[in-house]
C-alpha cells in the first residue's frame, strides 16, 4: 500500500470552502485510492460540549456556528465515503463512539448501508497516552 495524501488544515485543505471540497472530491475520483481515512473534527459532537450551551447568546451563537460547520464538514465526508462505496473501495471513518453525530440521520443510513461494518475501538488498546495531575497514563476513548 502507499501513502496518499493527507487533506487537512495543516495542509492547506478547508472544507469549509466548497472550492477545496470539490477539489479533493476531484482528487479522489480522479486518484482512486483503495482506502479514504476520514478523521473529522469531533468536538462540537462531543456530549461534553452539552456543558457550555446557555451560558450566554454570544457562545451559543459560536456553539451553534462551530456546530453547522461541523454537520456540514461530515456530510462532505460521507459523500466521499460513498463515492468509495460505489467504486468497490474502502473508508474508514474514525469518531468516538459516544460523539452526538452517530445520532444525525445521514449518519445512521451510512452506518445501516450493507456495506459498513461498525467497529468500536478502545484506544487505550493501541497505546493511546495522556498526562494530567497523576502522570502519564493510557486513555480510553471509544
Amino acid at each position: 500500500m502507499m501513502a496518499g495524501s493527507s487533506m487537512d488544515l495543516l495542509t492547506g485543505w478547508n472544507f469549509e470552502h466548497s472550492r477545496d471540497r470539490a477539489a479533493a472530491e476531484r482528487m479522489i475520483t480522479e486518484q482512486e485510492p483503495v482506502l479514504v481515512i476520514g478523521s473529522p473534527m469531533c468536538t462540537a459532537f462531543s456530549i461534553l460540549q452539552n456543558w457550555n450551551w446557555g451560558k450566554s447568546m454570544q457562545r451559543d451563537a459560536r456553539l451553534a456556528k462551530a456546530y453547522q460547520s461541523a454537520v456540514q464538514h461530515l456530510r462532505f465526508m460521507v459523500r466521499i465515503y460513498k463515492i468509495q462505496m460505489d467504486a468497490g473501495r474502502y473508508f474508514v471513518h474514525e469518531h468516538p463512539q459516544s460523539a452526538r453525530s452517530w445520532g444525525l440521520a445521514f449518519m445512521q443510513d451510512l452506518a445501516r448501508c450493507d456495506r459498513v461494518v461498525k467497529v468500536t475501538a478502545h484506544l487505550c488498546a493501541y497505546g493511546l497516552m495522556s498526562r494530567d495531575d497523576w502522570g502519564r497514563g493510557l486513555v480510553k476513548k471509544p
